[in-house]
């Protein structure tokens, strides 16, 4: 069976106490835990709750909100227009795997005017930039940039639900990674806005073979069809022709090809001088209005 580790925020939530409280525990070791290579504080589950039994201590199941000390800094890096705090926030939770937290950060940015695709754009772009930096350098294990990745698309996918919607629009938009590639949250941030903004998606996610994407543009004939590309586990080679192939594709069809990811940045420009490119969801929406 998979062994599951929280946070220490989540900890203290569960068991209604404070972070500083668990701490404590923590070097009285009454408590166990791990540490990441990011220095962060892991606990079993399992431990956890045999403590609380064995302390008569209720479980209440509530992760803990956002510090009081994180919201302040939150709330002054607003004030002062100073994104890199609310980055370094961003970070913090979605390295402890604090989705509630996070997805709580999310809904006071939007509440305090910040839009969605800034929030994209300006912050959780950066944040997951630093994460790639940090296992780069050997500061982060792969299940900790998997649990960053995966803590962030749930709170977006949570505050998709809370965000109000344009009215309906008769114009078919395909959003999709390319094949082998797996790194989907930007592409699914644009799926987000585009949907927010009232166009019709067909969302197809990770790894999407291009026979499909190929097939799909036959049949749907979408206005735009946005393809991501980050690391894909496919030869460049095969990537440029396979493109080569969709953008024809899309030009029989009426459809209007648009690619985004760092991956592009391989290529010299006349490789990919035919294709509209986007390193942004600003850039890609522009692409539909223009």
């Amino acid at each position: 069976m998979k062994e599951t580790y929280i946070s220490t925020r989540e900890v203290a939530g569960l068991l209604d106490v404070t972070e500083t409280t668990v701490k404590r525990w923590t070097d009285n070791r009454l408590l166990k835990c791990v540490k990441t290579l990011g220095g962060h504080r892991k606990y079993l589950l399992k431990d956890i709750e045999d403590f609380a039994k064995e302390n008569n201590i209720p479980i209440s199941g509530v992760s803990a909100p956002l510090s009081k000390v994180q919201l302040d800094k939150v709330g002054y890096a607003l004030f002062s227009k100073n994104i890199d705090q609310i980055i370094e926030v961003v970070l913090e939770e979605a390295l402890q795997g604090d989705r509630d937290g996070l997805f709580d950060l999310f809904i006071y940015l939007t509440k305090n005017r910040i839009r969605f695709n800034n929030l994209v754009d300006e912050i959780i772009q950066p944040s997951m930039e630093k994460v790639g930096y940090l296992w780069e350098k050997n500061q982060l294990r792969v299940e900790d940039e998997h649990l960053a990745s995966d803590t962030i698309k749930t709170a977006l996918s949570r505050l998709f639900v809370h965000l109000p919607r344009q009215k309906k629009k008769d114009i078919k938009v395909v959003c999709t990674c390319s094949e082998g590639e797996y790194h989907d949250i930007g592409i699914q941030s644009l799926a987000y806005e585009l949907e927010l903004s009232g166009y019709t998606l067909h969302y197809f996610g990770a790894n999407t073979p291009f026979q499909s994407i190929d097939m799909t543009i036959k049949k749907e004939k979408p206005s735009y069809i946005f393809i991501s590309a980050t690391s894909p586990a496919i030869s460049e080679e095969e990537f440029i022709k396979s493109i080569k192939r969709t953008g024809k594709i899309c030009k029989d069809n009426n459809s209007k090809l648009m690619l985004g990811g760092k991956y592009l940045q391989k290529f010299d420009k006349t490789s990919l001088a035919s294709y509209a490119i986007a390193d942004s969801l600003k850039e890609a929406k522009s692409f539909i209005k223009n």
